[in-house]
């Protein structure tokens, strides 16, 4: 039961981790109770025309040698229109592409866990402010705006297939036909058209199809052309359409992307192809081109743009324009700025449009400020020093005074001084508790840590520790001291009228100081009166070399091979025990640390995929399940092996038929995709049943598992997990000689029940510690081995091939996870048969590698950042939640691992099943001296 409640304490704990950088660094953006702001200019157009095409990068539209698949845009560029490349944030997905170009916001952080489907939180946008807007597009994007003025069109789910069975370029042929059904509909329906020939219109066109294309056959490839040459054409009719009808040149056109895609087809984090898109202006109120400046941004010589003048933005920029041009009010929580190189206004309107896109940000800077000063003891309260409210009054008061005696430059340089300063203010405030919360989380983790070091070195029995609190000779100081701590923080909390979330982050950090405290005496005996204290400085220093290597390892995939093979030495060097190490053992876990150091070294998975190198990979696992099982089963025959491989050769089949079937664009065959989700359920069930016998055990995980492996995998993942567990057989192996146990000993050692597991009751060793700190190791090589998996571009579509044909974003997560997640269940199922056979102290281990690991998350955190390139914001973000989520993992892991090895699941009764069971006979084969060479 301690156990249970540590794990479980420590489970919760790690929770409030995981959300605290979201408190610390990316909280929600809108703030409420702010009035918008009218636009005192009309805007030159009536109507805009605003399209967004769905992972369009800004290379793949610029570049001269595809200028052939636009040249309707092309000619707009060179001859018409303003353009630029509007740089996004991460994550680089549709939902906070298009939440910055609506509302001029960065997505809500907890939108992630709602999967940017719904509204976590409702905010303005532009289509609420415009008179009425017409959406066409995706479900996903265009129904999250759904109310009274906005009215949604979407095609069905089901229509976004990535399988290249259906033409990518349908979707957006959809959104074109739609467009032009609305108008064919105006034409006798006179309330339509009324409604059309108003003002403040925004017709919304998103179009999947270049999304779409670029996951399934990259954006190099010729259907990607096609489909750009497809948007080129149609927005070519669209304009058409809209000149036909209107005849009045009030229409302005806006073209960009919500995000953009490497070359492999992915996106989600922050590299120069997936932040940088196009954006094209042209039509009413739209300067058109004129010659570059020396000053302006360098485009890349392929572009072939050099001498038009290019006007860069950020996302949250272009919905400050698109208001602009109609006339309606800016969204209230925009914190994007007017790009005046874009409009062709008069400088008296632009001087009026900078001024209300200053004032705008102003009112949120204010409203920040007043709910913050309200809240705080007038002696703890710190305003932004640079723009007071006194000061903020004074500068509109100037601004207005140059308006109205036309000064307009004047007043326009004022006005975006004061946007400058409203947003570092808006920073500032939005950050205002952002050092406290930082210290107090670090010392909750120093304090959790400490505690747990506590725990490993008490030398009474744990039900003791509680009955000792307060007997030391400080214990009733330490308890008054704790007490009116807490009770001062949390009357401030209250006080204050801070978020309840500061309760848990406030106090946290001292419960878990005072139960470190409350044992001062006990632990601080048994370092130093027993004379240990210098063996733990050093040990000290390994450890914390040993976390900044694995930390290095996160931004360096090659930290990992040389980490490998340091760790060759190991067995050689670091054992006074390593005579009893068998040469052939030695010279199999030598080569299998030379063999594993390769993998971190070779490109990322998913750059491309290799069905035939999957294949192979397949069969040379064939080969080494073949040679097991002759090694542990007794007189197994072929006919039996060939049943017992079946799931493996099966799974080969369908990865080979699927992708066969993909390539000639015939679609997923549906017999394969059943299957596929069958191998998804029964091959846990399958890894459940077999012998208790360890050796024989992790034979049936294998062959239960590899299968469901192979069908997630697209290059040389499969053989990236076949050298690892050769690796960690070794490590189990020379575990076991290390321990005096004999392989004839080794095939005897069980597994025990679930329910009837035990701990030893020594005290951790030093090589306790080592086993756990390999544990470690090994979790996250098995995470970074065949690619850098804490950037979301990583991931590819192709992986789940054999799952699904259509986009679903919540299962597609789920089965990349599961890829992920099988190397953690056989990397933690082979830690716990080496425990259970050296009869290591489980509980106290099991500790050691959560020290391990929150001395890495307390390092991660302070390299969060919300500021710097959007790069290093993503990646920052992404190293701390896998951190984090990787030790909420390892306490299920080490669950999960306890149910499939520890659980038997009865035999199904049937004959192929019975056939299968019967193979699992007692006893050692007479194959056995082969391994015991080994020994």
């Amino acid at each position: 039961m301690r156990t249970i409640g540590v794990l479980c304490g420590g489970f919760l704990l790690h929770l409030v981790f995981l959300a605290s950088i979201f408190d610390i660094y990316f909280k929600t953006p809108i703030v409420s109770g702010i009035l918008s702001k009218p636009n005192p200019v009309p805007g030159p157009a009536k109507r805009l025309v605003f399209i967004v095409a769905d992972g369009l990068r800004a290379d793949s539209f610029y570049s001269n040698d595809k200028s052939k698949s636009t040249p309707f845009l092309r000619n707009k560029l060179e001859n018409h229109a303003s353009w630029g490349v509007s740089h996004t944030r991460v994550p680089t997905e549709s939902r906070p592409g298009i939440v910055a170009l609506a509302a001029g916001i960065y997505e809500d952080p907890s939108a992630v866990f709602k999967g940017w489907k719904e509204n976590p939180v409702e905010f303005d946008s532009l289509f609420n402010q415009s008179r009425l807007t017409w959406a066409w597009g995706s479900p996903d994007i265009v129904h999250m705006f759904k109310q009274g003025n906005v009215k949604t069109m979407s095609y069905s789910p089901d229509d976004e297939d990535f399988s290249g069975k259906e033409a990518s370029w349908k979707l957006d042929k959809w959104v074109f036909e739609h467009v032009k059904l609305l108008f064919d509909d105006a034409i006798g329906n006179p309330e339509l058209n009324d409604k059309l020939h108003s003002d403040k219109l925004v017709f919304f066109l998103h179009l999947l199809g270049l999304d779409t294309a670029g996951h399934t056959v990259k954006p190099v490839s010729k259907t990607y052309q096609t489909n750009l040459k497809y948007v080129d054409r149609g927005i070519q009719l669209i304009e058409q359409l809209f000149e036909e009808f209107f005849n009045d040149g009030k229409t302005s056109y806006v073209f960009t992307a919500d995000h953009g895609m490497t070359n492999w087809g992915s996106h989600g984090a922050g590299s120069k192809e997936e932040t940088e898109v196009p954006l094209l202006a042209w039509g009413a109120g739209i300067k058109g081109p004129s010659r570059a400046e020396p000053w302006d941004p360098v485009s890349p010589d392929n572009w072939q743009l050099s001498d038009l003048k290019r006007h860069d933005v950020d996302q949250a920029d272009i919905v400050v324009l698109l208001a602009s041009l109609i006339g309606c009010s800016i969204p209230v929580n925009s914190v994007g700025r007017l790009p005046l190189p874009f409009l062709d206004l008069p400088v008296r309107d632009l001087a009026k449009l900078s001024f209300l896109n200053a004032k705008q940000l102003l009112a949120q800077a204010n409203r920040k400020r007043e709910i913050l000063q309200r809240g705080s003891l007038s002696w703890l309260y710190r305003p932004y020093w640079k723009l007071t409210s006194e000061e903020a009054q004074i500068r509109e008061k100037l601004i207005n005074q140059f308006i109205n005696s036309q000064k307009y430059d004047k007043a326009i340089q004022l006005s975006e001084d004061l946007s400058d300063l409203s947003i570092h203010a808006l920073r500032y405030y939005h950050n205002y508790y952002q050092g406290l919360l930082l210290t107090v989380v670090s010392l909750s983790f120093l304090g959790w840590i400490v505690w747990l070091l506590c725990q490993l070195n008490i030398p009474y029995r744990a039900g003791q520790t509680i009955l000792l609190l307060g007997m030391g000779r400080h214990g009733r100081l330490i308890n008054k001291v704790f007490l009116a701590l807490t009770c001062l923080a949390f009357i401030l909390i209250q006080v204050q009228g801070l978020e309840w979330q500061f309760n848990v982050y406030c106090l946290l950090p001292l419960l878990l100081w005072w139960s470190v405290f409350s044992t001062i005496d006990l632990w601080s005996y048994n370092f130093i009166s027993t004379g240990r204290l210098w063996n733990c400085l050093i040990f000290s220093a390994i450890l914390l070399l040993f976390i900044e290597i694995m930390v290095a390892a996160f931004f360096q995939r090659w930290v990992l091979s040389v980490g490998v093979l340091f760790l060759s030495l190991w067995p050689i060097l670091g054992t006074e025990k390593t005579a009893l190490i068998s040469p052939s053992l030695m010279f199999s876990w030598l080569f299998s640390c030379a063999i594993l150091a390769i993998f971190p070294l070779l490109p990322v998975i998913g750059s491309e995929s290799n069905v035939r190198l999957v294949v192979f990979s397949g069969f040379v696992w064939v080969g080494s399940l073949t040679f097991t099982m002759s090694v542990l089963q007794r007189n197994i025959s072929m006919y039996q092996t060939v049943t017992l491989l079946l799931p493996l050769l099966f799974a080969l089949w369908i990865v080979q038929s699927v992708t066969t079937s993909l390539a000639a664009k015939a679609g997923l065959p549906f017999v394969y995709q059943c299957a596929s989700w069958l191998y998804l359920v029964f091959s846990w069930v399958e890894a459940s049943t077999g012998e208790k016998a360890v050796p024989k055990r992790l034979l049936r995980l294998h062959l239960s598992i590899v299968p469901l492996y192979m069908l997630l995998c697209v290059r040389h993942e499969a053989l990236f997990l076949l050298a690892l567990c050769f690796h960690l057989l070794c490590w189990f192996l020379i575990e076991a000689q290390l321990n005096g146990i004999s392989f004839y000993q080794l095939m005897r050692v069980e597994f025990p029940h679930i329910t009837e597991e035990q701990s030893a009751k020594r005290k951790l060793s030093f090589e306790d510690f080592r086993r756990a700190a390999l544990f470690v190791f090994y979790i996250f090589l098995s995470f970074f081995g065949t690619g850098n998996i804490a950037s979301l571009n990583s991931f590819e579509v192709v992986w789940v091939r054999c799952f699904l044909s259509v986009f679903s974003p919540f299962t597609m997560m789920i089965l990349i996870l599961l890829k992920t997640f099988i190397p953690f269940v056989l990397v933690t199922c082979v830690f716990r048969a080496i425990n259970i056979t050296i009869k290591a102290p489980t509980k106290s281990m099991f500790m050691a590698v959560l020290i391990i690991s929150d001395l890495m998350g307390l390092h991660f955190l302070y390299l969060v950042t919300n500021e710097g390139s959007w790069l290093d914001i993503g990646t920052s973000i992404s190293h701390y939640v896998i951190v984090q989520v990787t030790v909420l993992a390892l306490v299920l892991l080490y669950g999960i691992a306890s149910v499939i090895t520890g659980a038997h699941v009865p035999n199904i009764n049937f004959k192929v099943r019975g056939r299968i069971c019967r193979l699992w006979g007692d006893g050692v084969s007479h194959h056995e001296d082969i391994v015991v060479k080994l020994f």
